[in-house]
């Protein structure tokens, strides 16, 4: 992809293409800006650095990945705000249906089968 990028001297550049597309005003990416914000709220800045340099082969800085951590973190509350609302006003009922095909017998019959050993056949005796 081509995008043009329109200065002139003394003044930042305006490239309109990045603003159509969504492109953040950064350097990084959005995908290595996720990343810092995933992983440094489990890890110290200096494993971020590490990780995203193997993950995106992207080196930033571990002054970046605080920065990029604190304004990662700048909407948090106003996203709150806006998924917890109140419950409707109304009588209608969600049904909700689930299918779990990994799910274990937790029943007695079910706990006395798994941990009793393995049945042997019989010599001679076919499966079938």
């Amino acid at each position: 992809m081509t995008r043009n990028l329109y200065q002139a001297a003394g003044t930042e550049g305006l490239a309109p293409l990045d603003a159509a597309l969504g492109l953040p005003a950064e350097h990084y990416s959005m995908e290595v800006r996720r990343l810092v914000a995933e992983h440094s709220a489990r890890a110290s800045f200096d494993e971020v650095v590490e990780l995203v340099s193997r993950h995106t082969g992207a080196h930033v800085p571990k002054r970046q990945i605080e920065e990029l951590t604190v304004r990662a973190a700048q909407d948090f509350d106003a996203f709150y705000e806006n998924v917890l609302r109140e419950p409707e006003a109304t009588n209608d009922l969600m049904i909700l249906s689930s299918t779990v095909r990994a799910s274990r017998c937790a029943t007695p019959t079910c706990v006395r089968r798994r941990s009793a050993p393995p049945r042997r056949r019989r010599a001679g005796s076919r499966r079938g």
